[in-house]
């Protein structure tokens, strides 16, 4: 059963980026963004502590704070062409994604085994064009190597929300 209210997460700990969420309600997105990393935030630990504070907004401003989180919990990450990133960047990923969710799914229970540019495809064209305009607002003012944390956020949604279309090439 698909909750009627909830918060996807794509979790993200790069200085740089941060992790993108997507807020759905009866299975429409309402409102998307990433809670970015500042740079004071130069400790795992300190990045944590930041985007569970920065989450504790957006739920408040938004929704609830008892709203359900749905995380990306990773089993494995690669960078590149098939090369495995180090066992500990896996480690400290859950160790935030433990944090921010409630509830978790591993990307191949949400988008199968596709890359990120299809996935992020696929994404954008299950979007209504109201909510391709919410995506859009929500990464106007960010850098472009952050949008794709926003998209991952609102496939992961979709998926929970039980959107994903056929004619879109999702995974059955």
């Amino acid at each position: 059963m698909t909750p009627a209210f909830f918060v996807a997460i794509d979790p993200g700990l790069a200085k740089t980026g941060g992790s993108g969420w997507a807020y759905f309600g009866s299975g429409a997105l309402l409102d998307a963004g990433v809670l970015r990393n500042a740079k004071a935030w130069a400790s795992l630990g300190a990045r944590i502590r930041g985007q569970e504070t920065l989450l504790h907004e957006v739920l408040s401003k938004r929704c609830d704070v008892n709203t359900l989180v749905v995380a990306e919990w990773m089993v494995q990450i690669y960078h590149g062409k098939g090369r495995s990133v180090p066992p500990q960047d896996l480690i400290n990923l859950n160790a935030l994604t433990g944090k921010l969710g409630d509830y978790y799914v591993t990307p191949t229970e949400w988008k199968g085994k596709v890359a990120r540019d299809l996935e992020q495809s696929r994404t954008r064209c299950t979007l209504s064009p109201v909510e391709r305009n919410i995506v859009d607002a929500s990464c106007g003012n960010l850098p472009k190597s952050v949008h794709k944390e926003v998209l991952s956020a609102v496939g992961i949604g979709l998926s929970v929300a039980r959107r994903a279309h056929k004619k879109c090439g999702w995974p059955e």
